[in-house]
């Protein structure tokens, strides 16, 4: 297998993570470094897809979702779940969560026709 078609993986190590390409050590992650990866990686995901087309939008579709207050009752966390694995949750304050639902609403409510089809 070449190495531009072998897998990248990250696999815990000790209190880190190690990010390898086959055998090959990439870099050595902490905690954090894997959790702003996480957070950064829909960014470099769209502009990525934007490459290969200038106004492509890359959506995940969602399998499953809900919301619910924080522990502490103050915001909303949305949980959003990915087939065939993966999972996101996102806090929202009320004043956010009202006006997503106010444009949910709108949307369904003036939903076109569709004329288009998956691809």
């Amino acid at each position: 297998m070449s190495e531009e078609t072998e897998r990248i993986n990250l696999d815990p190590d000790g209190d880190g993570f190690v990010l390898r390409r086959g055998s090959k050590l990439l870099a050595n992650l902490t905690a954090d470094d894997v959790l702003a990866l996480a957070q950064a990686a829909p960014g470099f995901r769209q502009a990525i897809m934007s490459r290969f087309h200038k106004n492509a939008v890359f959506a995940t579709p969602v399998a499953r979702s809900q919301a619910d207050w924080d522990a502490l009752d103050e915001r909303v966390l949305m949980q959003f779940e990915f087939l065939p694995s993966g999972m996101a949750v996102y806090e929202l304050t009320p004043e956010n969560c009202k006006i997503l639902s106010d444009r949910l609403r709108k949307l369904l409510a003036e939903r076109p026709d569709a004329q288009l089809t998956r691809q």
